[in-house]
């Protein structure tokens, strides 16, 4: 790889060379490239995190599961950051996961009820806190992402999407990470 670079870097310096010989030669050194796959490594990464999922969930409850795969999720959509079609994808299934655990804990449990009960730990409290904060993030992210998608935002819209979204990762991760104590019973 390195003499190809060099013999047409050399041929380049030696003589003048027509621009639309540069250009094929350019185009056949790029051919010649092998394929870069580091979002398969990624994926891979991803698909373990699942795999341990599924086996833990024999101690934990399916809305962990189902938290932990949308944290996965989460995950993989920032390292996509670049990739605007997978960052989308997964970034609005971590929410749409989310937003789906918070209207079936509620339906199925009172969660805010037993949230404003004050009937749990500090640390499960604080899990309710940052896991809300998060999901309130959503929305403006959300919006402003979907303006990027669309070619609509500007460099404003950009920042407050990266900005916003940086802070519901910070509170997903805390809430995720606290998410455990609720296995825990209160002394």
């Amino acid at each position: 790889m390195q003499s190809e670079t060099q013999t047409y870097r050399e041929k380049i310096r030696e003589r003048r060379i027509e621009p639309q010989l540069v250009n094929d030669m350019k185009a056949q050194f790029v051919e010649t490239q092998p394929a870069k796959k580091p979002a398969q490594t990624k994926w891979v990464a991803l698909a373990i995190w699942a795999v341990a999922v599924a086996v833990s969930a024999r101690y934990v409850t399916p809305y962990m599961v189902a938290a932990t795969i949308a944290y996965s999720a989460m995950v993989a959509g920032v390292l996509n950051r670049k990739n605007k079609w997978a960052h989308s994808r997964l970034m609005g299934s971590a929410m749409l996961i989310d937003l789906a655990i918070v209207l079936s804990l509620e339906f199925q449990r009172s969660a805010i009820k037993t949230a404003l009960g004050f009937s749990l730990s500090p640390l499960q409290q604080f899990h309710i806190g940052a896991s809300t904060v998060a999901v309130a993030l959503y929305f403006p992210i959300a919006y402003f992402g979907l303006k990027n998608y669309l070619g609509k935002g500007d460099q404003q819209t950009r920042t407050r999407h990266a900005l916003l979204g940086k802070w519901a990762f910070v509170f997903r991760t805390i809430g995720f990470l606290l998410m455990f104590s609720l296995l825990w019973k209160k002394s």
